[in-house]
């Protein structure tokens, strides 16, 4: 473990604390060892410092040094012109990158040779020998393509400086880390159990996010233990590390590490960074403490945001294309980029708006969509007492994922996931509700005289029989707070829920008026609870009924009419003297929401704070209507992600 530690702390490894999203790095050491090397003379010194405000900290850029080459590696005419990145077996996620035989190569010293050498997987370089090819902040494809951004944007939807996002460095959380190992070594099979060493995530809104987290010891820990099970099962599928890559001569490890190092790092490394990665090469276990090395690096376990100054003093920031690409590959993904996204970045032509249209496309974004709507819509999940069948408790969640994500991508309006007459069903569940037969998973209808009819999202297992009292009754409360806060962005602060100790002769209702009937309780409650109300004739099994068992025996019949106020609120907002409205049907509760300014406003609130992994804040409140204009006058919702990563504080900063 010391060679690993020793080879991060010489590796410019050295990203300082970032206050914003507390930073710490820790390079899972031994105090002793991190004294021993912390002064080291033979550290690098990095060519330039990133700077940032005097309130925000600094943070170093790691040495600049050229790109990694060596002078063994393979002329392109032996390989065919292209480049084999990493062998799988599965043919979605072989990536072949084309290079081109006329390009000049590149020697370790960054001069130009006379032969074309196979270098990277995004091709050969070109580079002088008075330049160099960064590995973090000083890339030489900073420059955007217009097609990406500035000629699709009209000069009121660029943002002022003053709203864009600070510079950041973010932590990938444990499924961007899992997903990015499997699609990194796609032929070896890795179960999610090697992250179970990664202490939880933190949340925000629901979703899982480590932007605010810090490297502390024990995740440091964490990550180190999952990177050396993940290198040993690695290396248990191939003889060495050798047979990963086929483009560099036989034992050549230097240009093995730099090829590596580049899908790892997700941008070049310097060629420091290769040597003393490469020194870590040992034939007695076939390459393993490399991999462990590079899993475990701040240059993997970090997500830069730092960009390069559009010009000297200006503060203003974009993006570089490595980092455009793993904002991409992250946002739309959950994963590390691929190869078409790196080669890009590599030549710089990357076309953010043709790039995302493709990774849209690609069978990965599905993973990236079901992981939004697990947090949007299933994370404050209480559980499914009331539901005897595990499989149908498992078929309530799958039926909202399933629902949503056909939905984006069919690029409906966000009204649709309100008010469809359908949802996806297996036969178990579509039996259960009494919709259309369906075979496996498929598209399963409601008859225009159901209660779900029309009803979307609203009528979904996942959320009602997920919203029940402790005592096992239907909670008006908390379903009335699922609908204020996921659907409508109204956060009821401060709540806590009760379960109404109902006398023998009174409904959940009753009970709930008389507990909540104190102005302190009501002043909430008549917010909450009129919507909640609406959803009483869905059981706590989720079943549908017309009548409620009372606790004498007697059945009474079922009072669902309810009301909503504040849809006219400001964003965010919850105005307790607004209008009310009052419905009878669950069907029209829907259109109520559907119909609200607020809806769709919400939905694009909530994937912004998904894509951005914190709180949002002042800043962001003129940038959130401009990308979603489309979306809230009837637009698609894959178009609001096409417009979201598109619009440029995608990949500005400040």
């Amino acid at each position: 473990m010391d060679k690993l530690l020793l080879a991060h702390l010489r590796a410019g490894s050295r990203l300082k604390s970032y206050p914003r999203a507390k930073l710490a790095i820790i390079i899972l050491a031994s105090a002793s060892l991190l004294s021993a090397c912390g002064g080291s003379k033979d550290r690098d010194k990095p060519v330039q410092a990133s700077s940032v405000t005097a309130s925000q900290g600094a943070v170093e850029a790691p040495s600049s040094s050229a790109s990694v080459t060596s002078s063994s590696a393979e002329p392109l005419t032996s390989v065919s012109s292209s480049l084999a990145v990493l062998s799988s077996s599965r043919a979605a996620s072989s990536e072949i990158v084309a290079v081109s035989s006329s390009s000049a190569s590149v020697s370790s010293a960054g001069a130009l040779s006379s032969q074309p050498v196979c270098l990277t997987i995004g091709g050969c370089v070109i580079v002088s020998s008075a330049s160099s090819v960064s590995s973090f902040s000083q890339s030489s494809v900073a420059s955007l393509s217009t097609s990406s951004w500035s000629s699709s944007s009209s000069a009121s939807s660029i943002p002022k400086q003053a709203s864009l996002d600070h510079r950041n460095l973010r932590l990938l959380t444990r499924e961007e880390y899992l997903n990015s190992v499997r699609d990194l070594f796609p032929s070896v099979t890795i179960d999610g159990s090697v992250m179970d060493s990664v202490p939880a995530d933190g949340n925000n809104f629901n979703f899982a996010t480590a932007s605010t987290l810090a490297l502390d010891y024990d995740r440091a820990l964490g990550y180190q233990m999952a990177a050396e099970a993940i290198a040993k099962q690695v290396m248990a599928s191939t003889n060495s590390l050798f047979d990963l890559i086929h483009a560099c001569r036989q034992l050549d490890i230097l240009c093995q590490v730099g090829l590596l190092g580049e899908v790892v790092f997700r941008r070049p490394l310097s060629s420091d960074e290769a040597t003393r990665y490469a020194a870590l090469y040992d034939a007695a276990d076939g390459g393993k403490a490399v991999i462990q090395g590079l899993l475990t690096s701040p240059h993997f376990l970090y997500r830069s945001e730092m960009g390069e100054e559009t010009s000297p003093g200006s503060g203003l920031y974009r993006l570089t294309n490595y980092e455009i690409a793993s904002l991409l590959s992250y946002s739309l993904w959950a994963s590390t980029p691929d190869v078409s996204l790196l080669s890009s970045a590599r030549a710089g032509n990357l076309d953010i708006k043709a790039q995302v249209k493709r990774m849209l496309a690609d069978p990965r974004a599905e993973r990236g969509l079901r992981r939004f709507v697990k947090g949007w819509l299933l994370a404050d999940n209480r559980g499914y007492s009331a539901v005897e069948s595990p499989t149908l408790a498992a078929a309530f969640e799958e039926e909202s994922i399933r629902f949503v994500t056909e939905m984006i991508k069919a690029d409906q309006p966000y009204r649709s996931l309100l008010t469809a007459n359908y949802t996806y069903a297996n036969t178990e569940l579509a039996q259960y509700y009494g919709s259309s037969p369906v075979s496996g998973w498929a598209q399963s209808t409601f008859a225009d005289n159901d209660p779900r009819h029309s009803t979307g999202i609203l009528a979904h297992g996942s959320f009602l029989a997920s919203r029940i009292s402790d005592a096992g009754h239907t909670s008006p409360t908390q379903r009335g707070k699922f609908v204020r806060e996921q659907l409508l962005c109204q956060t009821i602060a401060g709540h806590t829920f009760m379960s109404p100790a109902r006398q023998s002769d009174e409904t959940n209702r009753t009970a709930l008026v008389r507990l909540t009937a104190d102005p302190t309780c009501n002043s909430c409650h008549q917010s909450i609870d009129g919507i909640g109300f609406g959803f009483e004739v869905f059981g706590s099994n989720a079943k549908y009924r017309t009548q409620e068992r009372l606790g004498n025996g007697q059945l009474q019949n079922i009072d669902a009419s309810g009301w909503i106020s504040g849809l006219d609120s400001a964003e965010t907002k919850l105005d307790f003297l607004g209008q009310s409205i009052a419905f009878t049907r669950v069907s029209e509760l829907a259109e109520l929401i559907a119909n609200s300014k607020l809806a769709s406003a919400c939905y694009s609130r909530q994937y912004y704070r998904y894509i951005v992994g914190r709180n949002e804040e002042a800043i962001d409140e003129s940038i959130i209507p401009l990308y979603s204009a489309k979306l809230r006058a009837g637009g698609g919702m894959l178009e609001m992600l096409s417009d979201l990563t598109t619009h440029p504080s995608f990949i500005l900063r400040r």
